[in-house]
């Protein structure tokens, strides 16, 4: 699948799109290190969140979940500024009830503390595959916490869509944003995926 590329004043966002972003500091290096299989090509994606309104990148916001707020709401403009690093994955051929049952969980979401456990584990499981050469997803940690209330950036995205009936993949608490991301690449009649470039 095309990664299509568009200039931040030319995209309109719609409600429950996937913002994914990819943190070029210590702490995302981390993540899309620890979080990828062994013998998988880097990840992109070291943070996830839901698009909660529609409109152009000046006007949306995100719900997202961040440490060490927990699950938030932001202005997309003022938290990524000019939207570097970012992408939106769009969902394809949902109806709107289902975008909206989305949003709805989003937004019941915020103030729910941030899944130290979920994340922790999810890095662990990456760097047990490296350890073990496993050519498939290891979730032996994030077994552990299947059952914390608390979510991590990407457990709180599936989450989310679970409530439309609609997967990743995975169970919800053992996805990833590299989980995402690759669900969306695999799936081009499910997903669109947009770069915003300057």
């Amino acid at each position: 699948m095309a990664i299509i590329e568009r200039k931040f004043g030319e995209i309109t966002v719609n409600l429950a799109d996937i913002l994914g972003y990819h943190n070029p500091g210590r702490l995302g290096r981390l993540i899309t290190w620890a979080t990828r299989a062994w013998r998988e090509a880097p990840c992109v994606l070291s943070h996830a969140g839901i698009f909660v309104n529609e409109g152009s990148l000046q006007n949306v916001n995100v719900v997202e979940s961040l440490v060490p707020k927990g699950i938030c709401h932001r202005r997309f403009v003022t938290a990524y500024d000019g939207g570097e690093n970012c992408y939106i994955l769009k969902p394809l051929n949902i109806m709107m009830e289902d975008r909206t049952a989305i949003v709805n969980h989003a937004y019941r979401s915020i103030g729910k503390p941030y899944g130290y456990g979920k994340a922790i584990a999810g890095g662990l499981d990456g760097v047990l595959s490296r350890l073990l050469l496993q050519r498939r997803e290891v979730v032996f940690f994030r077994r552990l916490f299947v059952n914390e209330v608390f979510e991590d950036c990407s457990v709180m995205v599936a989450d989310c869509y679970d409530k439309a009936g609609l997967n990743f993949g995975l169970r919800d608490s053992f996805v990833l944003p590299d989980d995402i991301w690759d669900y969306a690449l695999a799936h081009p009649e499910k997903y669109e995926i947009i770069k915003i470039v300057s």
